[in-house]
């Protein structure tokens, strides 16, 4: 022993009956800042909305400087393009709020920009995905996590209607249903790049969506006039077994 003394680990805090644990997400950029030709507060929106996030807040300052910009900026109603700092407020799970995070540090890396995360309490979280029970995140369990409306299309629906299906969405697969709702097959990134014969993977042909390019349109033409179906391009469901035959 040399004499330093040992530091405990440290443990969370205990959450307050009533309360739930969870993080604040603040993003602090400028209202110039865009990316793909979109405002970056906007795309931001998009990426926490298409995770499934239960809600985010932009708020706009009246004056401020930054480290890019070390001049004052002021609000003036005779300013067309003001350069005003821009919060951007989420809070959500930790789990939801990590998942978040490595696609903003992307998106907020070209301009530069801070983001932070803060470990906080809420009370009544009231996302629309848990139940109103009040039961705190030590008793989730997943049917008060899953989705419960899924997206789904049948054998027919034509390949075409397929993709915008998946587009900008937070899911990247649909489910494909008989006449009895019975889950048949499942249609995948990967299926739309093999069976579809889809040129790029969703992330891409959702960059060609935001950019207005003629890409994605000459895509949608080649699939329409291919008559592929949703049940030609999926992965079917395995079958299943069946049950074994007892010899008394």
């Amino acid at each position: 022993m040399d004499g330093t003394p040992e530091v405990p680990p440290s443990t969370p805090a205990p959450v307050h009956e009533g309360f739930e644990r969870m993080q604040q997400l603040t993003i602090y950029i400028k209202e110039t800042d865009h990316i793909e030709h979109r405002p970056l507060y906007l795309k931001i929106l998009e990426l926490a909305r298409t995770n499934g996030g239960a809600g985010a807040t932009v708020f706009k300052g009246i004056a401020g400087y930054s480290s890019t910009s070390r001049s004052i900026q002021t609000a003036g109603f005779a300013d067309v393009q003001q350069n005003l700092p821009l919060v951007v407020v989420i809070v959500d799970s930790a789990w939801r709020i990590e998942l978040l995070l490595p696609q903003l540090e992307t998106m907020v890396r070209a301009n530069g920009g801070l983001i932070t995360v803060q470990d906080l309490e809420a009370h009544s979280y009231l996302h629309p995905n848990l139940p109103r029970s009040g039961r705190t995140a030590s008793t989730l369990h997943v049917a008060d996590i899953m989705e419960r409306h899924v997206v789904t299309v049948r054998p027919d629906t034509p390949a075409v209607d397929v993709l915008p299906m998946l587009l900008g969405k937070y899911y990247k697969s649909l489910p494909v249903v008989d006449d009895a709702h019975h889950v048949v097959g499942i249609i995948t990134d990967g299926d739309l790049l093999e069976k579809g014969k889809v040129p790029f993977r969703l992330s891409i042909l959702e960059a060609l969506e935001a950019g207005g390019e003629r890409g994605l349109q000459d895509i949608l033409s080649e699939l329409r006039a291919s008559h592929r179906t949703a049940g030609d391009i999926m992965t079917p469901a395995p079958s299943r077994p069946s049950a074994p035959t007892l010899l008394l």
